[in-house]
């Protein structure tokens, strides 16, 4: 570079115009929001530019100087990140004179940072990609435009989340053709949750979307949350879920955590030991669960099964008349998934119990999916139960141990006048798959009660078999603008679209997880990106990883 440029460029942006430059210098273009942007970044690169580096060639540099050669210009690569600072520079089409190329680089670099870029001209990996051509004639800085880079559309999804580029995304899916849509969404829904894997208030239940479907990340968070006395009993359930689908046996954790004085407060007013233990027996072990003011979150943290100690425990508890009945159902909760002779016993001597709450868990914990006649011969009788709560349990106890063969001879059941009656058995339809559990849902869609009417619609969406697909059909004619959308599987592109748009809120959380349980997870999609804008994060998050859990490869 010659002494002349190179003090020049030492002084950049400190002096004047020396004389001016010959014609018009061509306008900026550009569209839409494009064209303030680039008006802006073009007006402080003219003042280093044209203002001083061409005026200082015109006075201060021979007329035969290879910088004032009328054709000379220079094509550059400039990048600029999110937030306006220039992320790089670089020389695509050379001039033929390195000094006139090296000075229109120092210039762009001068000249940064710049204006924030709006949306529009971002490119896939968040940042703007400008074209610049840096002319010696009457062109001089005008010749600046932007090229928006993209990504194949699974990788773009990704990225743009991990940059919180959530509408954009949400705008690419929703243009995409079917096939691309719902590949892009598993994708977004797993870049979701990876961004908010380490938020504070929403990591936990990041945790558990994530073990549900099959990702151990977040074990070491979940253990964490089992062993904290914080822990809702709510969340608790969930907790339980997510271990149990990692396969990380909960007692040991309990264990583990009574062994180091777990909650002392909670205990010592009955003469328990809060100080550690490192050898505790089962006897002291058991002794502590069940004067914790937490038994209902302990309860929950083993409904997905117990072991060992854990499982005297939950025993004691659902045999013990003087138990709030809603900690004995817990407890059988969580006896109906444990496969042992104790647990099995245990839960058939609390059939015939005198509390409706604690017969009704009995039935769902003795009665498992085709366990057979043995199974049906014992829940019959309970349909005359004088409880609701016990009818209800019999009747979904039958279905999931009868299938479809014991369902023709269901008809007492029609009697019923509780609408939380055939909800229940609505629900436990949807794991059915023949035309006898189709024909009873398209029973239960005649029902005048709404609550019936949409629990049968979500049973029939989350199927995969040709007889509910042939009753979602009939469905797709109603003039309900949710079970039209539960009928997405079989509707048109465009009033499959139509149909998921038309919530003004997104009250359809359930229909949404039905759908993405069984044909219909094109409309599943088509609702989530209607409506993700009016989701807050929590809610997207449980969408998110359900998506995931229903889409789930089986092994």
């Amino acid at each position: 570079m010659s002494k002349h440029v190179t003090a020049f460029l030492a002084s950049l942006g400190l002096l004047v115009a020396a004389t001016a430059q010959g014609g018009d210098e061509p306008p900026v273009r550009g569209e839409g929001t494009t064209l303030p942007y680039l008006q802006a970044i073009h007006t402080k690169v003219h003042r280093l530019w044209t203002d001083s580096f061409l005026a200082m060639a015109d006075s201060q540099l021979a007329k035969d100087h290879p910088i004032n050669l009328p054709s000379r210009a220079t094509g550059l690569e400039v990048v600029i990140t999110a937030e306006g600072k220039l992320a790089g520079v670089k020389v695509a089409q050379p001039s033929g004179a390195a000094d006139f190329d090296s000075s229109a680089v120092d210039v762009i670099k001068a000249a940064a940072p710049f204006a924030v870029p709006p949306e529009e001209v971002l490119s896939d990996d968040g940042k703007t990609h400008v074209l610049w051509t840096l002319a010696r004639d009457d062109r001089r800085c005008s010749g600046v435009s932007v090229t928006v880079k993209t990504k194949p559309l699974e990788e773009a999804i990704a990225a743009l989340v991990a940059q919180g580029r959530e509408k954009v995304a949400v705008a690419r899916m929703r243009a995409a053709d079917d096939k691309d849509r719902q590949a892009a969404f598993t994708q977004f829904a797993r870049a979701w949750l990876d961004r908010y894997e380490d938020d504070r208030e929403l990591s936990l239940q990041v945790a558990e979307a994530n073990a549900l479907a099959g990702d151990p990340r977040g074990a070491d968070r979940l253990r964490r949350a089992a062993n904290s006395s914080d822990t809702e009993t709510v969340e608790a359930t969930e907790i339980a879920r997510a271990l149990a689908t990692l396969k990380v046996p909960v007692c040991p954790l309990l264990r583990e955590s009574f062994a180091a004085g777990f909650a002392p407060e909670a205990i010592a007013e009955h003469g328990a030991s809060p100080t550690p233990s490192p050898d505790l027996s089962d006897k002291e072990f058991v002794k502590r669960l069940q004067i914790h003011q937490g038994r209902a979150r302990i309860l929950s943290l083993l409904s997905e099964g117990a072991d060992g100690a854990c499982l005297s425990f939950a025993i004691s508890v659902a045999k013990d008349r003087s138990a709030k009945a809603n900690h004995r159902a817990l407890a059988l909760w969580g006896l109906g998934r444990t496969d042992s002779p104790e647990s099995k016993a245990a839960v058939r001597s609390l059939l015939q119990d005198h509390d409706p709450t604690v017969r009704a868990a009995a039935i769902f914990a003795d009665t498992r999916q085709g366990v057979g006649k043995g199974a049906v011969f014992r829940l019959i009788p309970f349909l005359r139960d004088p409880s609701i709560a016990v009818r209800s349990a019999a009747a979904v106890g039958l279905v999931r141990a009868g299938g479809e063969d014991i369902l023709p001879q269901l008809f007492q059941i029609w009697k019923e006048r509780d609408d939380d009656f055939f909800a229940a058995v609505a629900a436990e339809l949807a794991d059915q798959s023949g035309q006898a559990s189709a024909d009873m849902l398209v029973r239960l869609l005649r029902k005048d009660n709404p609550r019936t009417r949409l629990a049968a619609a979500r049973a029939l969406a989350a199927r995969h078999d040709d007889a509910a697909a042939k009753a979602l059909a009939d469905l797709a004619k109603t003039s309900d603008p949710e079970l039209r959308f539960l009928a997405g599987a079989v509707l048109d592109p465009e009033s499959r679209v139509a149909a998921a748009s038309a919530p003004k809120g997104y009250t359809w959380t359930e229909s949404f997880l039905a759908l993405a349980r069984g044909s219909g997870k094109l409309a599943a999609v088509d609702w989530a990106l209607a409506q993700f804008p009016k989701i807050e994060p929590a809610t997207r998050i449980y969408l998110m990883g359900t998506w995931l859990v229903a889409t789930r490869p089986k092994n």
